[in-house]
Order: structure tokens, then sequence, then C-alpha cells
């Protein structure tokens, strides 16, 4: 049991502690900055979405420093949008590229701690840069898309790849040499330029274009003459072109890619920064959980007290009633843990062992923290809290009272420890409370108190036990509870045990036949279940978790 820390909640935690930006977060395959009609950043945060935004292999294999390094980089990059103040500018597909390109610079200069990121997210793109020889060229959208993928993978690293090799010119000879000569240096000064600049770098980069757009045309149509529609069909083209990478990683690019991160001094940086962050989170998200369930629990509901009693009780094996009592009394001892400090003066070594003490003087004779278990019951509360739902009918119904009364009488004969019972279906109610009864009393309101019925509410029932036990002004406070595993309800049964946890209420749960151990082992922990469908196997598992827990 713990709470489950997501990439997406390192990001949201880098975006507003580090970057300083708190705007909603959603995940997305398709990273960018989104103003209208609300703003919002996209990110692929999830694994989904991440293979598909760089390839289900890469994410696969890649350490959560490396996606963490990418993911930061593109927040680092769109969030450069939001905080330059930059003007839409059309078509919006060049405005993405000149913005994209300005922002190596705007990014670090904003944000000096981004610099192992943005080179993660400018590597990670230009790996995906596809060889120019090995492209379809027949269409002028083909050449436009071609164009347009390399003006990304220039901006990057100012190469693009060409038949296997980095260059930083195509041969002369190629079709689209002249037309990447002329982009070459728009992108280039995009890399340096304010933000008042860009709409004036948009327009040159779209009259480039226009002119190789409208040249195309007349090579294809010569006898036709250019129209008006041929700008406008460009602007359609540039529309409908996907100027982002297409192309995916794969296990071989992460591999790659981890060995060169390795040597990277500034990635140890990060995994150092992820370490901190990871706790960070951890402990937002505690407190969060903390003051969520404080409010809930503050909330007081009345409960009804049964108070009629059975002509028959449980039947109940003493022989297990000892054993169980015996079993269960370590979780009830005080612990404390005490250091021994070396010695070598021999003050506590039995005389004929002294001669350790002379042939190896600078050894320290006991190093280690000792936990030590003493065998005084601490003074307890225990809450036992039962599921009687409607579907504890049957053999489930009889299992249930019995281990409440084998497990009443085993704990009430126990010196110092108090007991309360809490029966549960829609909600709870009180089988037995502070006040003293009988045993004869309590053993008798069981069957009519855990008799199945109604539905379930565990969290409800489970929030006035731990109610219960925080009133409690004993040294130490358990909560049982047995349940065939319905955990719906109007709060979050993980959010309630991590409270327990924190304020050092041992909770125990039982599961019972038919009931869904794993989702129990996952809501409260595998080191806090037990499961018992045969009630003589109830000391044997009461021991295995009393051995996990201390």
């Amino acid at each position: 049991m713990g709470i489950k820390i997501i990439l997406a909640d390192y990001v949201r935690y880098y975006l507003r502690r580090v970057i300083g930006i708190d705007i909603p977060l959603r995940d997305s395959p398709a990273p960018a900055y989104v103003y209208k009609p609300k703003i919002e950043l996209h990110l692929p945060v999830s694994k989904s979405s991440l293979g598909e935004f760089l390839g289900k292999d890469f994410v696969k294999s890649a350490s959560r420093e490396l996606l963490f390094s990418i993911l930061i980089g593109l927040a680092y990059h769109e969030v450069a949008h939001a905080k330059s103040g930059e003007i839409e500018v059309k078509p919006h597909s060049l405005n993405n590229l000149i913005c994209d390109s300005n922002d190596f610079n705007f990014v670090p200069q904003t944000w000096p701690g981004s610099i192992p990121f943005t080179l993660a997210l400018t590597n990670i793109i230009y790996r995906q840069g596809k060889d120019l020889k090995g492209r379809s060229l027949k269409t002028r959208k083909d050449k436009l898309e071609a164009l347009l993928d390399l003006a990304v993978t220039f901006m990057r690293k100012l190469r693009v790849k060409y038949d296997g090799k980095d260059v930083r010119s195509l041969p002369q000879d190629h079709e689209l040499f002249d037309i990447f000569e002329q982009l070459k240096p728009i992108m280039i000064e995009a890399r340096k330029a304010e933000v008042k600049k860009r709409p004036g770098l948009v327009l040159r980069l779209y009259k480039a274009l226009e002119k190789f757009w409208v040249k195309e045309k007349k090579q294809t149509s010569p006898t036709k003459a250019p129209s008006k529609s041929g700008t406008g069909s460009l602007n359609k083209a540039l529309e409908s072109v996907s100027v982002p990478m297409k192309g995916k990683l794969t296990k071989k690019d992460a591999k790659e890619m981890q060995e060169q991160a390795e040597r990277n001094p500034e990635f140890e940086k990060i995994r150092n920064q992820l370490k901190e962050i990871k706790d960070k989170v951890r402990e937002e998200k505690e407190q969060e959980i903390e003051k969520q369930v404080e409010g809930w629990l503050g909330e007081l509901h009345e409960i009804e007290e049964v108070k009629e009693e059975s002509a028959e009780t449980p039947r109940i094996d003493e022989s297990l009633v000892s054993v169980l009592r015996r079993e269960i009394r370590p979780l009830l001892f005080k612990r404390t843990l005490a250091r021994r400090a070396p010695s070598v003066s021999g003050t506590k070594f039995a005389p004929e062992r002294f001669y350790e003490i002379k042939t190896n003087p600078e050894e320290p004779r006991i190093t280690k923290d000792t936990k030590r278990i003493g065998r005084l019951i601490d003074e307890t509360e225990v809450v036992f809290c039962f599921d009687r739902s409607g579907s504890m009918m049957g053999n489930k119904e009889k299992v249930c009272q019995q281990i409440a009364a084998t497990l009443y009488k085993a704990l009430s004969t126990i010196p110092r420890v108090r007991v309360q019972i809490i029966g549960f279906d829609d909600g709870p109610c009180l089988i037995k409370g502070t006040r003293p009864l009988s045993m004869d009393t309590v053993l008798r309101r069981i069957p009519i108190g855990l008799c199945a019925r109604g539905g379930t509410n565990l969290p409800l029932a489970l929030k006035e036990a731990l109610n219960r036990a925080k009133k409690s002004l004993t040294n130490k406070q358990l909560v049982i509870i047995l349940t065939d595993g319905d955990l719906r309800g109007e709060m979050n049964a993980t959010d309630l045990a991590l409270w327990a946890k924190r304020h050092s209420i041992d909770l125990v749960c039982i599961g019972v036949e038919e009931n869904n151990a794993s989702e129990l082992k996952r809501k409260f922990g595998a080191s806090n279940v037990l499961y018992v469908e045969d009630i003589r196997n109830l000391a044997k598992e009461m021991r295995r978790v009393v051995q996990r827990r201390i």
C-alpha cells in the first residue's frame, strides 16, 4: 500500500515549483500550449500518450530519468509560448516553427536550469528526422512537407540527415537545394530573434515558401498562369502538413540515449533532482490526503447501538482463543529502539573472552541497532469493524460471527486492552462501545449486530472506527476490519489507511471467502491483510501478519 506517484505528478510539481507556472496540465500525445477556449498545457504524461508520441518500445526501455528529461524539455518549450507573450500570427504552422526555433534561445535565458532538459528534447527530435534521400518527392505537397521537416531538424542542431549522414547543406544538384538554402538563414536568425521580431520572420518564411509553391505549380502546369488560388492552396497545405516528428524511436534509441545521458554530468543532477521531487510530491500528496481525510472524519454521524440479545452465542473453540491470544500479544507489546555503544574495555565481556580485547582492541564488539520488544503489554484500544452487508449471507455470516466472538474473547481477557465492536452495512452500528459490558452480553449481541442485511459502505464504517481509535487516550490503537472485499464508499479506503498509518493507528484487514484478496492488498497493503476461509486458520494467518508488522 502507498501513494501511487506517476510521471505526471513529477511534471506538475516541476511546472509549479521550478518553472513557476500553475496552469492545468492535460495528457495528450500532441504537446501544445493552448489558450482558446481556455489556457491549458498539453503534454504526453501517461505511458499510452508517451508511447504514441515517441514509440512504445522506446518508452518501455527508457529510464524514468530519461523520460522525465524529455517531458520537462517539452514543458519548458511549451511554457515559453505562455511566458513570452507572443502574438498569434498566421499561418499557424509557420508561426509555431519560428516560435519553436526561438524558444531554444528564450528558454535557457529565462530558466538557466533548463539546458539538460532542452538538450534531451533536441536530441529526441533530431533523431526522428527522416533521411531526405529516401523520401518521396513526387508532388509539391510532398516537397513542402519535406521542407518543413528539414526546417524542424535544422533548427535543432543546424544539421539535417542526408544519405545516412548529418550534413549542413543538401547536394547542389538536389531539387530542394535552392529553397532550403533560402530557409536556412531564416531559421538561424529565428534561433536568436527577439519575440517582437517573430511575426516578420514568419512573413519571410511564408514568402519564400509561396515562391516555391507557385514555381512548382508552373512546372507541373506550364500552360496555365498562376492564380490567386495558388497561395490559397498553400495555406491549406501548410495547415494540413504535420510539422512535428512522425518517426517513432526504438529500443535501440533508448539504449543509445541512456548511454549518452550517463556520460553527461548533468544527468546525475537530473537523477538527484528527480529523487528530491519524488519525496516532495509524496509529502504534498500525503498532506493533501491528510487534510481531505481530516475534514471527512470531522463530520460526525450518530451511530445506533445494538441492544437486543440473541438466545444463543456463537460457538467458540477455547483452544483457538488461547492460541490466538498468544499470537496477537506481540502486536500489543511496547517497542523501543536502542543503540548499544561499541566497547573495548572488557567490562561487557566474560573473563574467559577477555583475550579478544587484547588481540583485537580496535574492533568494535557490538555495532548493530537492536530492536527491543518488551514483554509488557502497552495500554491498547482495539476497535473491531465487521461487515454485515447482504453479500455476507450464508457461510460467511457464520464465519464473521465466530471470528468476532473469538477475537473479542481472546483480546478482552488481556490486561490493559479495551475492545470496541462495530458492525456495518450501509452505515455503522455499535455492538460494544466504551461502556463496560459483561462477556456474555457482548457475545449474545454479536449474532444480532452481525446479521447480514443491506448494502456496503466500508469507508463510512472505517471512518467511525478511526474516529474512536483517535479519541482514545491509550498509548496504542489497533483497528481490525473484516470484509468480503467490497470497498466502495464516499471516501477512498487507501487514503483512510494512509491516514491511519500517519497517526500510528495499526490497521489489520481480514478477508473472508470469495473476497477479492488482491484488491484488499492493493488498498490496505499486503502486510496488513490476512485471508480466512476456515476459522481454524485464523491464529496461523494472524501470526503471519504480526510477524510482518513487527
